[in-house]
């Protein structure tokens, strides 16, 4: 297995404090492996000012009512994206738009100015909807971004998203402000057949883009995945993050 030139994600390692610092205490026990920690930021106005915070939204796609966020918030109780950078703000990061309320222009600027204000450099942000990384790269074209995907072909990638249309395909050739395609790995037709990843992949790296696979549940799916041009590799299973530990 070859994963030293891969960047290992930690799903959701930044959704609560507790996962956060178990990611940081691998960071440092294998301090040989590149690793990332992820998680899904989502927002609201408070006093007329964006608030970026950690939350995974519902299978609908649907966040924390404002009331509860202010509530959470007014007793300290709401991790933030400032709460995590204040933490450490130097290590890998995969941040995941989801959703929120107010102003959602506002609110990416929002999450610029902090990754800004603490230096964060090895950030990529992760999202279903290419309309919000659209609108990202409009305000910061240094910015790595990705589009997360349950299908991928040729060069074809479907995005779905929670309005209207749900459904989009787009050629991977005409999505110029899209670094990378993160595929959830398990579901794919690539998976499922046992392809040869490359192979398959042939005709989308003619597009110029990066490949992620989400969704890496088993050792089996790590050890393939390894051996393949893919950047980064999400480990979704404890089986997965054990095998640091056994290895």
């Amino acid at each position: 297995m070859n994963i030293k030139d891969k960047i290992l994600v930690h799903h959701r390692a930044i959704n609560t404090i507790q996962s956060f610092e178990t990611f940081l205490e691998k960071t440092n026990k294998y301090s040989n492996l590149k690793q990332a920690a992820e998680g899904d930021l989502c927002w609201t106005t408070i006093d007329g000012e964006p608030l970026i915070y950690i939350h995974h939204p519902d299978l609908l796609g649907k966040s924390l009512e404002d009331h509860q966020v202010k509530k959470l918030y007014k007793h300290n109780k709401l991790l933030t994206l400032e709460k995590i950078f204040q933490i450490n703000s130097q290590c890998n990061f995969v941040l995941e738009l989801k959703n929120g309320t107010g102003n959602q222009t506002k609110a990416l600027k929002k999450i610029i100015e902090i990754i800004n204000k603490y230096a964060a450099k090895n950030i990529l942000i992760d999202a279903f909807n290419l309309q919000q990384l659209n609108d990202l790269k409009t305000l910061d074209k240094t910015i790595k971004t990705s589009l997360h995907t349950k299908f991928l072909f040729n060069s074809y990638v479907l995005e779905t998203t929670y309005q209207s249309p749900f459904i989009n395909i787009h050629n991977c050739s005409n999505i110029p402000n899209i670094d990378y395609i993160t595929l959830s790995f398990a579901s794919s037709h690539i998976n499922l057949l046992n392809l040869d990843i490359d192979n398959a992949l042939k005709n989308f790296y003619s597009c110029n883009k990066k490949i992620n696979f989400g969704a890496i549940k088993t050792v089996k799916m790590l050890d393939k995945a390894s051996k393949s041009n893919v950047n980064y590799l999400y480990m979704r299973s404890n089986k997965v993050l054990n095998y640091l530990d056994l290895n």
